[in-house]
């Protein structure tokens, strides 16, 4: 069994396997939760991202149960989440408030650069990145593996703005 902070989930995952939302995933305690590792990825019900990734890692790592307990210190090496009702993933930053656009549009749009401002240790701070037209989905996994890096928490995005649209694809 391996132990894991309550903040390595998003509170609205861990709201979803407490509530039994989630299908056979877990089983509530006091302070947290054990949460059961599908041997595989097609074992897996469908799942929310964070929750996905955290099961990818704890396989990896030869974990069959996780206790997700809120003393438990981060893993630094998964998303960190703060719990609080004005904390926004990329996904929901971009459901509440939409795409900013800082720069012309063009209909047959490749990629696109993209700014991301964010709640840092003490300021407001910023990243971009290119990808694929409106694909928050993309920009929420390269974001959740710069915060990773960075020991940022993945949810506190402020805004998220396009600043360049290109036609043509930049091979990196």
């Amino acid at each position: 069994m391996g132990g894991l902070s309550t903040a390595n989930l998003s509170k609205k995952t861990y709201d979803a396997l407490a509530g039994g939302e989630l299908g056979p995933y877990s089983v509530t305690y006091e302070y947290g939760l054990f949460v059961h590792v599908p041997d595989t990825e097609e074992d897996d019900e469908p799942c929310p991202r964070d929750l996905s990734r955290v099961l990818k890692y704890c396989r990896k790592n030869g974990v069959d149960w996780i206790k997700f307990d809120s003393d438990e210190t981060p893993d630094a090496k998964l998303p960190l989440y703060q719990w609080s009702d004005d904390c926004f993933t990329i996904e929901e930053a971009v459901e509440h408030h939409g795409w900013s656009i800082d720069c012309d549009l063009i209909p047959d749009c490749k990629e696109m650069e993209v700014m991301v401002c964010f709640a840092g240790e003490s300021e407001l701070d910023s990243t971009e990145f290119i990808i694929k037209p409106f694909d928050a989905a993309e920009l929420q996994g390269l974001f959740e593996d710069f915060c990773v890096e960075n020991g940022y928490a993945c949810n506190r995005v402020n805004s998220v703005m396009v600043t360049r649209v290109s036609a043509e694809e930049v091979e990196e």
